[in-house]
């Protein structure tokens, strides 16, 4: 019954929290096994959570910089996106004005640039 309980704990960390990178890194190390006991263990236990938290870290700053770019394509201000994310007006500015220089005039309102080939599975039927 253990075995079955885990399994579907470990399906149910996976399919809401993003798996089990995404879930160490946002709890912290584990409290299980060697790692309660054995001293390397618990070392390599910190290490394994570091470096989830660096890999969660580069993925969320990967989604920010491309949610504020269709951000500034819908025409969201410096002050709106500051606010959505609880930084100041400035220092939303000061990270990311340079999108501003990047965004050619005129473009599309959703995630592909009039300049980007949309995904096939974005295409709409017949396009």
């Amino acid at each position: 019954m253990t075995g079955h309980r885990r399994k579907d704990t470990l399906t149910v960390m996976a399919r809401y929290s993003g798996g089990p990178t995404v879930h160490r890194a946002m709890k912290g190390p584990r409290w299980t096994g060697a790692a309660l006991s054995n001293p390397q263990a618990w070392k390599a236990e910190v290490v394994t959570t570091l470096i989830a938290i660096q890999q969660v870290r580069q993925t969320c700053d990967h989604t920010e910089l491309a949610t504020v770019t269709y951000a500034r394509k819908v025409g969201l201000s410096w002050t709106e996106i500051a606010a959505a994310l609880g930084v100041t007006r400035q220092s939303a500015w000061e990270r990311w004005h340079e999108i501003d220089e990047t965004l050619p005039e005129g473009d599309a309102w959703g995630p592909f640039s009039l300049n980007d080939a949309v995904p096939e599975r974005y295409r709409s039927p017949g396009a």
